[in-house]
């Protein structure tokens, strides 16, 4: 699985390498030239913190090259934490949170990073399969590398987005495939009352579909019956990774439990959160009844698939899980201590 997986022969983790002191350092006198001692204090606090290591993983038996992250929008852009922290470990540069990270990792990372995305923006954030508009195959291209990404139930997805472009109106353009080229569809929905009204028109549904099949999120691109089927036969068996929104910590251990890597505490934060509520979950009674029939489907394949990745690496991730709630419970008194 994966034409880029090589014997690992290199440790993973940011903060045991030379690079990680000075990053420390070089924080500290960023954030206090011109600024009140508390805040600055504050600020290299919050990144010693990102960067403490939560999970150690014995030595993996692969590591991860020519990573080709799959975006789609509204399945968790936090997961950029773990993807380029991983794969840009020797940049010193940790935790941007979101799309900043494009803005500073513009190489391959010494190969861990797919050609196609070493130059990459914010323009191209989410970023579908492009070899996919081809002929069929079962194989990665060794143009794209690797690809791995997340996926989230499809409804909850869907509502998120459609709240999020009304939230913020200049948002979800050309990669969403909805600017100003496509017809002005980005400007119709800021008209649109309800969830179901976008979920009718072209592009609306499909989203995770047609990403994994070469097309924008939301391009009015009809998906039959047989491209749907090879979207599934891709996650199943060709993509690197599988992970779940809905399994946040659980997908991130099995990304170190199978390719190794410290697991840094910034990388169990939603970072990037559509609002700020306690909860993402979404009334599905928005949609009054219309139902995305190839994303539930392709989603029921990311699900199968995850879980049987997570059987294959059992033993490691329970250990990891362990660790996280851990690291999580200790956080939460540190906060509450300094309330």
């Amino acid at each position: 699985m994966g034409a880029g997986l090589v014997p690992a022969d290199a440790t993973l983790s940011l903060v045991q390498t030379p690079s990680a002191s000075r990053l420390q350092l070089h924080a500290k006198r960023q954030v206090t030239q011109g600024r009140g001692r508390e805040s600055a204090d504050s600020d290299l606090a919050v990144k010693v913190a990102d960067s403490r290591v939560v999970w150690q993983p014995t030595p993996a038996t692969t590591q991860l090259r020519s990573i080709f992250w799959m975006h789609i929008p509204k399945t968790g852009s936090s997961f950029t934490n773990t993807v380029f922290q991983y794969a840009c470990r020797e940049l010193g540069q940790p935790f941007f949170h979101g799309v900043g990270y494009l803005n500073r990792a513009h190489s391959d990372c010494g190969g861990s990073r797919s050609p196609l995305q070493s130059t990459a923006d914010t323009r191209m954030y989410h970023m579908h399969v492009p070899w996919q508009r081809g002929p069929p195959t079962s194989q990665p291209d060794p143009r794209v590398g690797n690809v791995v990404g997340m996926f989230r139930r499809p409804a909850q997805r869907f509502l998120s987005a459609f709240h999020w472009m009304r939230t913020v109106p200049t948002c979800c353009n050309e990669d969403w495939g909805m600017g100003p080229r496509r017809g002005g569809r980005r400007t119709a929905v800021n008209r649109m009352q309800t969830a179901n009204e976008f979920a009718r028109t072209p592009g609306g549904v499909g989203c995770q579909t047609r990403m994994v099949l070469g097309d924008d999120c939301c391009a009015p691109v009809a998906i039959s019956p047989e491209a749907a089927r090879h979207a599934r036969n891709f996650v199943e068996h060709t993509m690197a990774f599988v992970g779940l929104q809905e399994e946040w910590a659980r997908t991130v251990c099995l990304w170190h439990a199978r390719f190794g890597g410290a697991l840094f505490a910034g990388e169990l934060l939603n970072s990037r959160p559509t609002n700020d509520s306690a909860t993402s979950e979404y009334d599905e009674e928005e949609l009054k009844g219309i139902v995305d029939e190839a994303d539930d489907a392709l989603y029921a394949t990311a699900k199968a698939r995850f879980w049987r990745d997570i059987g294959s690496f059992n033993t490691s991730v329970q250990q990891c899980m362990h660790a996280t709630q851990a690291s999580q419970a200790a956080r939460l008194r540190r906060t509450e201590s300094a309330a």
